[in-house]
């Protein structure tokens, strides 16, 4: 009775030691498995940072777009503004130019080249 006590205390034994054996391999290994998950979530964190940056960069490049397509409109707008008012083809601008003269007599003008300037200038 004894021995059979004996063999039953050593196979408790052994069956602990046999699990504390693989309980630290296990633990070894999780241990591992968490250092690269936790490398990764650097390496992931980096990553982030790095994209934050460009978006950041991103957005500040589509502000100075934005800004530089309304200054575009605006000259856009200035220049056909200033094609319109200098136009010549349109009469009202040419009335407008001829009203904004004033024609006078130069010497040497001739009699009639005087005529016309003052008939012009009526």
């Amino acid at each position: 009775m004894e021995k059979v006590i004996i063999l039953l205390a050593i196979g408790y034994a052994i069956g602990f030691y046999i699990r504390g054996r693989r309980a630290t391999a296990d633990l070894a290994q999780a241990g591992q498995q968490i250092a690269e998950r936790n490398t990764r979530l650097q390496s992931l964190d980096r990553q982030i940072a790095g994209r934050d940056t460009e978006l950041s960069s991103l957005r500040r490049r589509i502000s100075t777009l934005e800004a530089q397509a309304v200054d575009q409109k605006k000259d856009a707008e200035r220049r056909r503004q200033y094609f319109q008012d200098n136009d010549l083809s349109n009469t009202q601008n040419q009335l407008h130019f001829i009203s904004q003269c004033s024609l006078r007599a130069v010497r040497p003008v001739n009699k009639e080249a005087v005529q016309v300037l003052y008939a012009l200038d009526e």
